[in-house]
C-alpha cells in the first residue's frame, strides 16, 4: 500500500473578510475530524498528486450553505471531497464567512 500525505492549507478568498486566528484554529479543527474520509476520496484516483480546491460558506448556524469546488483530478474526487466538507458543521457565528480550503495530496517523502 502507498504511503499517502496530505497538506491542508486554509486561506481566504479574494471576496472574503479575512478569518480571525480564533475562525482558522475552529476550521482546522472540524476539518481534520473529517480527515480520514478526505483520504478516503483521494485514494482510488492515486496520483499524480491531485488537488481540490474549495471555497464555502459558512452560515451564521455554523453550516456550510454554499460550496465550489474545482479538481486537477476526477470529477468523482471532486464530488467526494464536496460531499464531504458538505457534512461538516463548524462553531457558530454571528456573520456568514466565506473560506477557501485548497486539499493537496502527495506520496509521503515528496
Amino acid at each position: 500500500m502507498r504511503a499517502l500525505a496530505i497538506l491542508l492549507l486554509l486561506s481566504t478568498g479574494r471576496t472574503s473578510v479575512p478569518p480571525q486566528a480564533h475562525d482558522r484554529v475552529a476550521i482546522r479543527r472540524v476539518v481534520r475530524k473529517h480527515l480520514q474520509q478526505i483520504v478516503a476520496c483521494f485514494e482510488p484516483d492515486g496520483m499524480p498528486m491531485p488537488k481540490v480546491d474549495v471555497t464555502f460558506t459558512i452560515g451564521a448556524s455554523g453550516t456550510v450553505t454554499s460550496m465550489k469546488t474545482t479538481s486537477t483530478g476526477s470529477q468523482r474526487l471532486q464530488r467526494c471531497v464536496a460531499s464531504v466538507f458538505a457534512k461538516m458543521t463548524f462553531p457558530p457565528r454571528t456573520t456568514p464567512l466565506r473560506v477557501s480550503y485548497p486539499v493537496r495530496i502527495c506520496a509521503a517523502g515528496q
